[in-house]
């Protein structure tokens, strides 16, 4: 069985990205040589002094003075693109297969591709990575959580720090919108270096199990490592964990310095019995075993207040998120606070200032009197939870908008509506994304998971569905928009357009105010 891991690029992402890139040029001189660059190399050909002015393994985005890395893929023989990336004015050309003789530029070859970019990249950005105290976030659900809080509470202590995030990167102050989880290995050596132009002393990085495969991450050494959990999909289970595990026992270079892991985690405990013995460890959740660990906690709409214990000390904390889970994302960033030496109690007291996570359970509030909450949950098991962590705290109905993306997880289409009609009083299905896909196709395969004895409207239009849902709503309801979250662009029919749930959502309730009025 072939395990696949995907991440999300849109061309607008990727084109803030390369703007990014170029301007990283002006903010960072290369001065290391070819031979610098590369200490270890199998065999080379060519003048290894001189100084390229950027790396990139893309040979469409190679400029004068580039330094090409030759990609390489179970699908793709890199070696195709070498004659466009000279063509372009690559200096040289780097792969761990051997390069043909007659080639009119530099060429090098290396024992391994994705330690050599690692390496190449890191010394070109002058080992910034090694002036901050690295901090990585790894798990299926509630990274991006994680990193904001994180960052809050260390910001809150005095700790200048950067974030890489799956909704936006933070260089100290300077923000811009991420195109995906974990940057590949080029962009996050520049990404560090920015961060330390910036006076960063710390830098969150999410981390993906992508990231761990493509080699993203070879030679950094981390602080700490966060484990908050494992999802996967049925028969991916065991593939994921053994990705992240290696983020953990030192197979990426060393190992993290102290581990911070989700023991209500069925594999963060077994994470924890394997490499206890050889990393310091601290465990977190509600088991009597944990290190820092929830004895109660009571939520309402606004959030969440519970109490903590370490050690012998107890703590009240009050967190404005609604959700049994961001309790645990709260506990384990505390748990990251206390491992950096940050005072437990000081901790607490600021969750209270969190201003939440954009498209995570954010709550839009115009004054109407029924909840809107949009989130990014599009699985069928981050469905169920969302809709579970709701139900708690509505006394009313729960009206679903939800859709199903194009291009990906067909198969998986007809049991997300099963799981949204199972915790719905109200569905309604829309477009989500569809890419190039008929959305009408989309609603065939979602049609397959209708729970019968209960009723769903399919609607095209999102913007229309949205607006269902809301005027149907009554005091006392709540209305989740979920798939897109934080999204601001819709993808469909090959374009991409503005939208974002949370100005629709806004637009249709000042509509309704208005009329109240």
């Amino acid at each position: 069985m072939t395990t696949t891991f995907i991440e999300t690029h849109t061309p607008i992402a990727n084109a803030l990205g390369e703007l990014f890139r170029r301007s990283q040029r002006a903010f960072y001189r290369p001065v290391k040589t070819l031979r610098e660059l590369f200490p270890d190399i199998v065999a080379s050909k060519g003048d290894m002094t001189q100084i390229p002015m950027e790396l990139t393994c893309d040979s469409r985005k190679v400029e004068h003075g580039s330094l090409f890395f030759v990609p390489e893929s179970a699908k793709v023989d890199g070696m195709g693109f070498v004659p466009e990336a000279i063509a372009r004015g690559a200096l040289a050309v780097v792969s761990h297969r051997p390069l043909p003789s007659r080639l009119p530029v530099t060429t090098i070859q290396v024992p391994s591709l994705p330690h050599a970019i690692s390496d190449a990249a890191r010394r070109f950005f002058g080992m910034a990575d090694r002036k901050l105290s690295l901090i990585g976030v790894a798990g299926s659900r509630g990274k991006t959580t994680f990193s904001h809080l994180l960052r809050h509470l260390l910001a809150n202590a005095g700790n200048d720090c950067g974030m890489l995030s799956t909704i936006e990167n933070d260089f100290g102050g300077r923000i811009m919108p991420s195109h995906q989880t974990t940057a590949e290995a080029i962009d996050l050596a520049g990404y560090f270096a920015r961060m330390v132009e910036y006076g960063c002393k710390s830098a969150i990085v999410e981390i993906s199990p992508t990231a761990i495969m493509q080699g993203r991450t070879l030679g950094l050494d981390f602080e700490a490592a966060i484990f908050t959990n494992l999802i996967a999909q049925c028969g991916q289970e065991e593939a994921v964990y053994g990705l992240w595990k290696k983020f953990f026992d030192g197979s990426l270079g060393s190992r993290p310095k102290t581990a911070i892991i989700n023991l209500d985690d069925p594999y963060g405990q077994r994470l924890h019995g394997e490499i206890h013995e050889h990393v310091e460890t601290i465990t977190y959740g509600t088991l009597p075993a944990c290190d820092i660990r929830v004895e109660e906690m009571a939520g309402n709409k606004s959030g969440v207040a519970f109490k903590f214990r370490l050690g012998n000390r107890r703590y009240n904390a009050t967190l404005p998120m609604i959700g049994e889970m961001n309790v645990m994302n709260a506990l384990g960033t505390m748990a990251v606070a206390y491992s950096l030496g940050e005072n437990v109690k000081d901790s607490a007291a600021c969750l209270a200032d969190f201003a939440g996570v954009p498209g995570r359970l954010e709550r839009i509030n115009m004054g109407q009197p029924f909840e809107v909450v949009v989130d990014y949950a599009h699985t069928e098991e981050s469905l169920k939870n969302t809709l579970a962590e709701l139900r708690k705290i509505t006394a009313g109905r729960i009206a679903t908008v939800f859709g199903c993306g194009g291009g990906h997880s067909a198969d998986k289409r007809g049991s997300i509506t099963r799981a949204v009609m199972t915790g719905s009083d109200l569905t309604i299905a829309t477009a989500d994304n569809p890419r190039l896909e008929k959305i009408s196709e989309i609603f065939k395969m979602m049609q397959a998971g209708i729970v019968e004895g209960k009723s769903i409207e399919f609607v095209e239009d999102r913007r229309e569905a949205i607006g269902k849902a809301i005027n149907a709503a009554r005091t006392g309801d709540c209305v989740l928009i979920a798939g897109k979250g934080h999204e601001a662009t819709q993808e469909m029919g090959g374009r991409i357009v503005p939208f974002d749930d949370r100005t629709v959502a806004k637009e249709m309730l000042r509509g309704i105010l208005t009329k109240q009025s």
